[in-house]
């Protein structure tokens, strides 16, 4: 089948896409950012398509040209200055449905998530579920997938915090500790729409997408621990202020661009069991999905896995350090001593005082606006490399002029070198997926 699928670069599109080419199935990706789809998947077709934009049915119609069946993979967990919830779970899936019934294709997938409607009392659930909604009141073969927590051998959000948690040496903090999960395995949840594309499958239904036993999270981060081969720590729990506190200031890097798992919607959301029997999913599909601890088993932790779990909760505190470094160095080159020790620098360079004292304000406002901007997460590959651009042509310049300091007691130069280093580091570890 020649399918359509939405949001196929993202961490469950990404995996349902190519497990579904593997089974023989032509895919058609669409997503915002085609160029990263190509780069990720050059064998598959890729559109261009913007769920907060895209909600009139000619945006779709042409798209869906030759297409057999949809599979919508695109979700949210919380709206930012870019993304709008009710956009993206609500207004552009509804005219995408709309779009599929009017084009005449009969099967359409909507991954939706355990948990969609308003018992959480979030934008989250209820957007998603309205999106639901609008599916089922269409005649066309539809199906509503609502799976728990999904693992794979990749993290993304919430997995990815999971094993960072598991990483933390010699005590392991838990957040709402107690909250029960039914884990299913990405390649299971996958196989669920392999056999729901057959013709003759279960259509017009809602299924649970959830696996064979329940876990706590505290039982799911002890398994990831194991897995990584880390030793067993004692665990305590993280009281909740601090833990409201943390995913408020996640909300807040969430606007800026980042992407943080602990937010507001996600502890709403883990406030209510993420459970649901198994076996009408198995009835309906015939799939047997894994437990936890066989997933794990069947492939081992590697040292790039473990490396990931330790980065995971150092990334973002790397890259503050690094930002006030830029900041605090800004300012303090703008202090009037510090300013008139920097600009009697340039003089002894041979510069004329009339340029020595424009040259050394624009010096403090550059290293604070890139500190800023590093700061807010904007374009933090290309200011990080603005940052290296702007320390080698200090070393540059003063080694060409003031030689001498690079003896200097207070390691004036010598000290931009392991700064640089560290810079080239947090642009190692900055990819999200």
């Amino acid at each position: 089948m020649r399918l359509l699928i939405t949001g196929a670069y993202g961490f469950l599109g990404a995996h349902i896409a190519n497990y579904l080419k593997a089974q023989g199935h032509d895919i058609v990706g669409a997503g915002r950012d085609v160029v990263y789809g190509r780069k990720r998947f050059p064998d598959f077709e890729w559109l261009a398509c913007d769920f907060n934009h895209d909600t009139d049915i000619s945006d779709w119609l042409p798209r869906l040209e030759g297409i057999d069946a949809v599979i919508n993979c695109v979700g949210i967990l919380q709206g930012t200055a870019r993304d709008r919830a009710k956009a993206v779970h609500v207004d552009a899936p509804k005219t995408l449905f709309a779009a599929s019934q009017k084009a005449g294709i009969k099967r359409v997938i909507q991954i939706s998530a355990l948990g969609a409607g308003s018992e959480a009392g979030t934008i989250y659930a209820s957007s998603k579920a309205s999106g639901d909604a609008a599916l089922s009141e269409l005649d066309l073969e539809w199906v509503i997938l609502r799976p728990s927590l999904v693992i794979a051998r990749d993290v993304f959000g919430g997995t990815a915090l999971v094993r960072n948690l598991a990483a933390i040496p010699f005590v392991t903090p838990l957040i709402a500790g107690e909250q029960r999960f039914q884990p299913v395995h990405v390649d299971d949840l996958s196989e669920v729409i392999n056999r729901l594309l057959v013709p003759g499958a279960s259509s017009k239904v809602t299924l649970n997408i959830v696996g064979p036993g329940e876990m706590t999270l505290a039982e799911i981060v002890r398994a990831y621990r194991t897995w990584l081969r880390f030793p067993k720590t004692a665990e305590i729990a993280i009281p909740r202020v601090l833990v409201n506190i943390a995913a408020r200031l996640g909300d807040a890097a969430g606007w800026l661009g980042a992407r943080y798992a602990l937010r507001t919607t996600a502890l709403k959301q883990m406030d209510i069991p993420i459970v649901a029997p198994v076996e009408p999913m198995i009835e309906a599909t015939g799939v047997h999905p894994r437990t936890l601890e066989y997933a794990l088993r069947a492939e081992p932790a590697e040292l790039q896995d473990r490396w990931h779990a330790r980065l995971g909760l150092l990334k973002p505190v790397a890259r503050a350090i690094l930002a006030l470094f830029w900041i605090v160095s800004g300012l303090v080159l703008l202090d009037p001593v510090s300013f008139s020790y920097a600009a009697g620098v340039l003089v002894q360079m041979g510069m004329p005082v009339d340029w020595a004292a424009p040259l050394t304000t624009a010096s403090g406002i550059v290293d604070v606006i890139l500190g800023t901007l590093l700061l807010m997460r904007w374009r933090v590959r290309d200011v990080i490399l603005a940052q290296l651009a702007v320390s080698a042509f200090y070393i540059v310049v003063l080694s060409i002029s003031l030689p001498g300091l690079w003896l200097d007691a207070l390691g004036v130069l010598t000290k931009v070198i392991p700064i640089m280093v560290f810079s080239l580091m947090v642009l190692a570890i900055e990819d999200d997926r």
